[in-house]
């Protein structure tokens, strides 16, 4: 994701737009779309919404929606990804950025069958 928002920046400062795909454009693609939205949007957040610097699901919601409304279908499928960017949500909105929570172990990552 750093190297993403390292290029992003890069193409920013030059109004240029940012594409991201993958080959079917659901998933992967989305999912990296989302958590560098998030981020990006926790790092600034508008001075309308001050909650997406400390809500995690506010911040989610935020992201998702606007990558929705950019598809107009649904995205992100995959169960595994969503919960990955939830946990990142949690992440951005209430540990520092060098900080990950012990007591956060693999399981969490992964879905129970």
């Amino acid at each position: 994701l750093e190297e993403v928002r390292k290029f992003s920046r890069s193409r920013k400062s030059k109004d240029d737009g940012l594409l991201i795909h993958c080959r079917a454009g659901i998933n992967r693609s989305t999912t990296l779309a989302v958590a560098l939205r998030m981020h990006m949007t926790w790092e600034t957040a508008p001075p309308g919404l001050p909650q997406l610097k400390s809500d995690a699901q506010a911040l989610l919601i935020h992201a998702w929606g606007a990558a929705v409304a950019k598809r107009y279908c649904a995205v992100i499928t995959n169960k595994g990804f969503s919960r990955q960017l939830y946990l990142w949500s949690i992440l951005l909105t209430r540990y520092s950025r060098d900080q990950w929570p012990l007591s956060w172990t693999r399981e969490l990552w992964t879905l129970n069958k």
